[in-house]
């Protein structure tokens, strides 16, 4: 028999707070949960409900340029007790303003159901597609990456011995494949118990099973040296595409897990890494890091075409690669760069190649034929 697999280009993802905001922008453009977003909300807590121990970090928190996992880390670093308790209040405040503001999508009557996030998952269940999925990695904290998986295939794979009390992800088959899913930091909705358990809601904030934010993460305690291990493996790939992540110095573990297996790898298999971000912000992370080998959104095949397509008359007077290099920065308040991709992809392989897109779910074409 043969393996259809064989020729396929193995592909990771990993996900960044970026790719939560692009899904959660579709329904709602109110709600911000980038970093500054999530300081200027921690802030306006503190000032409302009068946290007097948090005042005098006030003035940091209204620095348009603070950088929160910095901030955290300092705190919590200077070895006093007066010093940890902000830190402490601090990564408190953070976890609960993302699910505040996350809690604003859908209702206990109807549910948030990601539509973008179960499209890219769901464009793996194509069968002409010359990808195959390896695996995904998130930075994230929330469950959305979570509940496109499972509104495709059925059931979670974690990569790890869990138990699941989750009414929501109540596993359908077990004996569907998932899509491995190493959460690097842990989840808001991981209890720290062993075998880790996954429920709905977890009252008591220490039993949370999460590294906070803050410049020295420590993933050397179990399940996290297991599931930095397993990332090291899964990168044995052609590309890996990074969605909505800055990569900043503040992840300098991540960097070393990528320049470790994308440039020390014995095999000599160097794979690429897709930046799926602003054009300025891909050129940004390029820069900051010579030594690894990038692709930004305006090198990427499908995305050319697909924007050349839309400056076919090009009303401006710029060359078609000034007008795509504009169009996909962060000048262009009004783009959606992982919907962006995610279209391009679409025109891609219906378009241009005459591939049939439909699968069990038709996630993907149904969200491909809206756009």
């Amino acid at each position: 028999m043969v393996d259809k697999n064989k020729n396929k280009k193995s592909v990771v993802y990993l996900f960044g707070s970026g790719s939560t905001q692009a899904e959660v922008s579709l329904h709602n453009t109110t709600i911000k949960l980038l970093a500054r977003d999530i300081a200027e909300g921690i802030l306006n807590k503190i000032t409302r409900k009068r946290i007097k121990y948090l005042y005098e970090i006030k003035n940091d928190l209204a620095d348009p340029n603070i950088d929160i996992e910095q901030l955290i880390t300092l705190y919590e670093s200077a070895g006093n007790r007066k010093y940890r308790r902000i830190a402490s209040g601090l990564k408190k405040l953070y976890k609960d303003e993302i699910e505040t503001r996350l809690n604003l999508l859908g209702s206990k009557k109807a549910p948030f159901s990601p539509k973008m996030l179960a499209a890219l998952i769901d464009m793996y269940e194509i069968k002409e597609i010359d990808e195959k999925i390896n695996g995904i990695i998130t930075l994230n904290y929330e469950d959305l990456i979570e509940k496109a998986i499972f509104n495709v295939k059925g059931c979670i794979d974690y990569a790890i011995n869990f138990r699941n009390k989750s009414k929501q992800f109540k596993q359908n088959n077990m004996d569907i494949k998932s899509i491995p899913l190493l959460k690097l930091h842990g989840s808001f909705n991981w209890r720290n118990e062993f075998p880790v358990c996954v429920v709905d809601k977890i009252k008591i904030e220490d039993d949370v099973l999460w590294i906070p934010p803050g410049v020295e993460k420590n993933k050397n305690n179990y399940p996290f040296s297991l599931i930095w291990g397993k990332a090291k493996e899964m990168l044995n790939c052609d590309i890996l595409r990074v969605v909505g992540c800055s990569l900043n110095r503040n992840d300098w573990q991540l960097i070393s897990l990528l320049y470790s297996t994308q440039r020390l790898n014995s095999q000599e298999k160097e794979y690429i890494i897709e930046l799926i971000n602003y054009s300025d912000k891909g050129e940004e992370i390029k820069k900051e890091y010579p030594y690894l080998r990038f692709n930004t959104i305006v090198d990427i095949t499908e995305v050319k075409d697909y924007i050349f397509n839309s400056f076919r008359s090009n009303p401006s007077g710029k060359s078609i690669s000034t007008s795509m290099i504009d169009y996909l920065s962060t000048q262009n308040s009004s783009i959606n760069i992982l919907d962006t991709w995610l279209k391009a992809k679409g025109e891609n392989l219906i378009s241009k190649r005459s591939i049939a897109v439909d699968t069990n779910k038709n996630f993907f074409r149904n969200y491909i034929k809206e756009a």
